[in-house]
């Protein structure tokens, strides 16, 4: 499988702290290979922000 990510957005509230930012991510894909992912954002302080994607999702060679 490929995955061509078509776009990326970040909104943050705040400026991330330390090292480290934490991703929680959650997927979902449909029939056609559409899909999106969006996630929370945290550093060590606590949340930070939130970020989306849209996906496309085709196998390899096509």
């Amino acid at each position: 499988m490929v995955f061509v990510n078509t776009e990326l957005t970040v909104h943050l509230h705040r400026p991330p702290v330390g090292e480290w930012i934490g991703v929680d991510a959650s997927t979902v894909v449909g029939p056609t290979g559409a899909g999106t992912v969006s996630a929370l954002l945290h550093d060590e302080h606590g949340h930070t922000g939130r970020s989306a994607q849209a996906l496309i999702v085709r196998p390899r060679g096509a």
